[in-house]
Formats: C-alpha cells, sequence, structure tokens
C-alpha cells in the first residue's frame, strides 16, 4: 500500500492499482470521539470519491468505531471497478477445413504422404470466419476517475483475393489458391500462385491445387501434386505422381525409376529423362537426354541437341532429336503419326467387323427358308423372323459405326506428298545420327536400322514410284533412300 499523510485520526491508504482504499484509526487516538464527517473528510484529503455505496460503509465503519470492534485494524471503506479487457478479433477456419485439418494432425490415423499444412480453395469456397474483437469496458477507480483499457484492439485484416459475406464475418476466397493466415498479424489473404519454399515431403505432404505450383526444392518419391494450372520445379521430380491441367517446367530432371509419372494437359520441359514415364497434350521438351522412359505427347517431342537412349518414345507430329539410339545398341523405339492405340483401335474394329457380317450372313440363312414360305408361317415363326432381322438391323448400324470410325483413322495416314513435293505430316528429324537397334514408326509402318546411319535426315511418308514409303530424306541435299519397313504387328514392343 502507498500511504498519504493526512492530518486526521485516520490514515487512509489506496492500493497502488487505485482499486481499493482502507482507512484505519491511528494509534492514541479515541474511537469513541470519531464522527462520519470526520472519516469523510480524510477519504476527501486524498481524494477517494465518497459514493452512497462509500457513505454507508463509512457509516458502518463509524458504528463499529463507537462499539471498540477492534478500531486500530485497516477497513476497506471504497472499491474501483477493474476494467474488463477487449479481446483482439480472431479468425476461425470453416468446419469443413477444421475437419480435415483435425485428421491429418491425428497421429493415429496418419497417413504422413498425406498430411498437408497447405490449405488450398478454390473461388467461391469459404474459408472460414473473422470474428471481430470484443470490446472491452473501461474501469473506475477509487477517485471515480476512469481506468482506460491497456491497447487498442486489432481486427482480422483481410488482404488479397478475399471478400465478407452478407453475415459481416464470413470469409470466402475470389480467386483459387493458397490461404495463408498470420496469426501474428492476423491478416488474411489468398496466394494465387501456390509457393513451396523446399520440397514436397513429409514437412508438406501431397499437394491437390487449384491454381499454379512453384516448388523451389525436389518432388520426392510416393507424394503426389496435383495442380488445374502450371507447376514449376525448381529441382527434380523423382518416383512421384504429377497432375497438371497446364504445363510443366522442370528445371532440373525427371528421375521416375519407373515408378512414378508425369501427366500434363500443355507442355512439359525438362533438363534430362531417366526411367520416366510423361504423357503431355502439348510438346515435351527436353535439353540433354532421354534414358530409358516411357514419353507420350499429342503434339511434338523436341530434343534438338540431346540424344533418346531406350525406351520409348512417341509425337504425334513429329519427333526432332540429335542422336537416336546408342553404340551399345540399346533397342529404342520411335513413333510418330497415329497412335498405336488408334491403329489398335481400327485393327479391332476391322477384325470386329468380319465377325459381324459373318453372324448377318448366318441370320440371313436361317431368316431366308422361313421367308420362302411366310404365308404359311405359324405366329411363333414369325416373331422368330422379325427378331433376327432387328439382330439384323442393330448388327449393321455398328458395322457402319465402326467402318466410319476406321476411314476416319485410315485417313489421318492416307495422305502423303508427291515424288517432287516437300515433305509433309509426321516426321522423325535426327540432326546427327541414327545407331544400330533403333525402330521408327511412321503411322502403321515400322523400320529398323541394322547399322548406323549419319543425320542430318527426316524420316517420313514418301510417294515413290506410286507406292507410299517410309524414307529418309536428307534435307541438305534432298536425296531420297527408300527404307525397309513392314506393317505394325500389334504385339510389337514399344513405340510409345
Amino acid at each position: 500500500m502507498t500511504q498519504t499523510q493526512v492530518k486526521s485520526p485516520f490514515k487512509v491508504e489506496v492500493s497502488p492499482d487505485r482499486l481499493q482504499a482502507t482507512i484505519r484509526l491511528v494509534d492514541g487516538a479515541d474511537p469513541q470521539q470519531m464522527t462520519t464527517q470526520e472519516v469523510v473528510a480524510a477519504l476527501g484529503a486524498v481524494k477517494v470519491a465518497v459514493t452512497d455505496l462509500v457513505t454507508s460503509r463509512v457509516e458502518e465503519y463509524v458504528k463499529n468505531l463507537l462499539a471498540g470492534n477492534n478500531p486500530h485494524a485497516p477497513v476497506v471503506i471504497a472499491t474501483g471497478k477493474a476494467a474488463q479487457e477487449g479481446q483482439d478479433g480472431r479468425f476461425e477456419w470453416d468446419e469443413e477445413i477444421a475437419i480435415r485439418l483435425h485428421h491429418q494432425n491425428n497421429e493415429a490415423t496418419l497417413d504422413y504422404h498425406n498430411v498437408c499444412t497447405i490449405v488450398l480453395v478454390s473461388a467461391g469456397d469459404r474459408i472460414g470466419r473473422a470474428i471481430p474483437p470484443n470490446a472491452g469496458i473501461p474501469g473506475v477507480d477509487v477517485h471515480f476517475n476512469e481506468i482506460r483499457l491497456k491497447e487498442a484492439l486489432r481486427k482480422v485484416t483481410l488482404k488479397n483475393n478475399v471478400a465478407l459475406m452478407d453475415d459481416g464475418v464470413t470469409v470466402t476466397a475470389t480467386t483459387p489458391g493458397k490461404v495463408d493466415f498470420d496469426p501474428k498479424s492476423l491478416t488474411l489473404s489468398v496466394v494465387e500462385v501456390l509457393e513451396i519454399p523446399g520440397d514436397v515431403d513429409f514437412s508438406v505432404g501431397n499437394v491437390d491445387s487449384p491454381t499454379n505450383v512453384s516448388v523451389r526444392g525436389n518432388i520426392k518419391d510416393m507424394f503426389r501434386v496435383k495442380t488445374l494450372k502450371s507447376l514449376s520445379v525448381g529441382g527434380a521430380i523423382e518416383a512421384a505422381e504429377i497432375e497438371a491441367g497446364e504445363n510443366v517446367e522442370v528445371r532440373g530432371g525427371i528421375l521416375n525409376r519407373s515408378k512414378g509419372h508425369v501427366r500434363a494437359k500443355g507442355a512439359i520441359k525438362a533438363k534430362f529423362c531417366d526411367e520416366a514415364n510423361l504423357h503431355a497434350v502439348g510438346d515435351i521438351i527436353i535439353t540433354r537426354e532421354i534414358l530409358n522412359s516411357h514419353i507420350h505427347t499429342e503434339s511434338k517431342l523436341l530434343i534438338p541437341n540431346g540424344a533418346v537412349i531406350g525406351g520409348s518414345v512417341y509425337g504425334r507430329i513429329g519427333v526432332e532429336v540429335k542422336v537416336l539410339g546408342s553404340d551399345a545398341c540399346i533397342p529404342t523405339a520411335v513413333g510418330v503419326g497415329t497412335s498405336e492405340q488408334l491403329l489398335r483401335e481400327a485393327m479391332q474394329a476391322k477384325v470386329e467387323n468380319a465377325r459381324h457380317r459373318a453372324t448377318v450372313e448366318k441370320i440371313r440363312q436361317t431368316v431366308q427358308p422361313l421367308l420362302v414360305h411366310a404365308k404359311s408361317m405359324s405366329r411363333a415363326q414369325k416373331e422368330l423372323a422379325t427378331d433376327l432381322m432387328c439382330q439384323v438391323d442393330s448388327i449393321e448400324a455398328e458395322i457402319r459405326k465402326s467402318e466410319e470410325r476406321f476411314r476416319e483413322i485410315m485417313a489421318a495416314m492416307a495422305a502423303a506428298p508427291d515424288e517432287e513435293s516437300k515433305d509433309t505430316g509426321p516426321c522423325v528429324l535426327v540432326g546427327s545420327k541414327v545407331c544400330q537397334g533403333v525402330s521408327v514408326r511412321v503411322h502403321d509402318r515400322i523400320t529398323t536400322f541394322m547399322t548406323e546411319t549419319k543425320g542430318p535426315i527426316r524420316i517420313c511418308f514418301r510417294k515413290i514410284k506410286n507406292h507410299t514409303v517410309v524414307a529418309a530424306v536428307n534435307p541438305l541435299t534432298g536425296s531420297v533412300i527408300e527404307l525397309n519397313s513392314r506393317r505394325i504387328e500389334f504385339d510389337d514392343a514399344g513405340g510409345e
């Protein structure tokens, strides 16, 4: 207690927080001579406010003095009211996100590959609730002065790509991306590019993002990264599963070890591939080399300064490479033009059509004798004949549909330039050499190089003496060499 000296028979003490004042009779003072006015005067000397409550306490105090009840003990004569500090605003995750985060952190059922410390949302998704600050109530001290609140309250600040709903608290995303909430600054935003500063590993978990993803490190074995937009990787992609709605760009290499895969609806770019599985709708561009990999692109495969060694690669529009195969004669398969899947589909259609025609002929042979004696046919025979003819109509419709599809596939291979024109259509352009053991497929024909062939050469369809053949064309001199080729058999290995 701090003591204030007053020329009075009473000593009044006010607590450091000014929330309590006590009074006691000084030694030597006669309690029988004390009055209410003297107590009030002592309180006034130290500026203690005399409220109705204080007045009633003073009267009770004087009454006890006159009764001789321990007059020199300190008695609480006045009390203030402490300030009720408010609470800062806070952010609460949407229930669905909160449940997901709870399950991810439940060690009893934890799948460490699927743990994801990143919250990803789509446009319009509810993120959570921005609870406003809870305003505090100022206090009053024994002098009847206001006790101010300690500090201004903070609220959740909404920054980029988030908005409040009409209720004033529910927060939604206005664009897809990663939710960025800083509990220290109470700021909330959605970042359109998901930045992962290190590796995609157990510290991050699998990623499923509606927006662009940028990984500065590597994507480790057995992890999965899926994005509706593009993916950029500063390091390498290991035996991971990658799905991109647009492009994939890898500063390092792709080393799937025949376990993972990379699929993109746009282009794929990387320094090298080793035992990789790549599938792209757009171009696949490799800087150095492709080793023992399986590559498929609906556009072009471009390795103008590198090599394809082992495995199988396919570029529907074309392949450009410096070296095909290796001096060790490692089997290497390259395909351009119509995909093997479509060729297989065409062959199956052809086989099925032959089977369907045989079925139709058999039905006709069954029905024909009945139709000769149509007038004498029983009701059951007429129903049988009708059913059989309906089957014929249905099968013939399937045949027509299948034949149309067959013609579409064959039309893709039908256009071949004449002898004098420039080469058009899918081709394999080799800048330096084709090594022994390399097989090249153009549409439905395969040629295998039995000896090393120097480049530059363009391997494509050419019409020679009214026959479409696979040829090696020197783009510098224009010379044309027909290559031995055969039609693809669907038990052939490789090609895509």
